[in-house]
């Protein structure tokens, strides 16, 4: 079952001044809004539901002259790389502006001021962010699936090859019935079983 990522992440000492208009556009475009006052909480609430959030919206600076959301951004991107970031600026200053695209460096989806907020511009942005944050996650967790297919089909086939050469002198009566023989059919079987498992929980993997 895929998350629903439908949860936006404000972290905004300011919030309260747009709160209302923001989640009342929100919920007409399917979204929900959580709020935080200060970066502690709103990291705290990321890492205790990150398969409902969506996107973040984090501001710059929550002190004059300081700018504590970079810190923040670094943060996120350590643990959530792909989850979209978009920071939020006080004012369109040439400072605030270059730190601002210093962030989509490091990795931020896009940045906003605060002064032009187009609400309904915002979460159509929001919801081009989440489509790709989807797309870009499910194509991750595919390709790592694949790996750990692959990584194990050389333990497959020597365990194919083990087997048939155990059947064989058996069958020949060169070789006593070994104890081991036992574990490596149940080892086989279990591997194969968990294997049909996730080809039916995550899709059929291909070469």
């Amino acid at each position: 079952m895929e998350p629903t990522l439908n949860t936006i992440l404000l972290i905004d000492d300011s919030y309260i001044k747009f709160i209302e208009g923001f989640s009342i556009i929100g919920k007409s475009y399917g979204f929900n809004v959580k709020a935080f006052g200060s970066i502690d909480s709103g990291l705290a609430y990321l890492e205790e539901n990150e398969k409902e959030i969506g996107s973040v919206l984090l501001n710059l600076s929550f002190t004059p002259n300081n700018y504590e959301g970079v810190e923040a951004l670094l943060q996120i991107k350590k643990t959530h790389t792909l989850l979209p970031v978009i920071m939020l600026t006080r004012s369109q200053s040439e400072k605030e502006i270059a730190v601002a695209v210093n962030c989509m460096r490091d990795g931020a989806f896009n940045y906003l001021s605060k002064n032009n907020f187009d609400l309904v511009s915002l979460f159509k942005m929001l919801a081009v962010a989440i489509s790709q944050y989807q797309t870009n996650s499910n194509l991750q967790r595919y390709i790592t699936l694949k790996e750990q297919y692959r990584s194990k089909i050389s333990a497959y086939e020597k365990m194919l090859d083990t087997t048939e050469m155990i059947l064989k002198h058996i069958f020949r009566d060169r070789l006593m019935f070994p104890p081991t023989f036992e574990m490596r059919i149940k080892d086989f079987k279990s591997f194969y079983d968990k294997m049909l498992q996730k080809e039916k929980s995550e899709g059929y993997i291909t070469n």
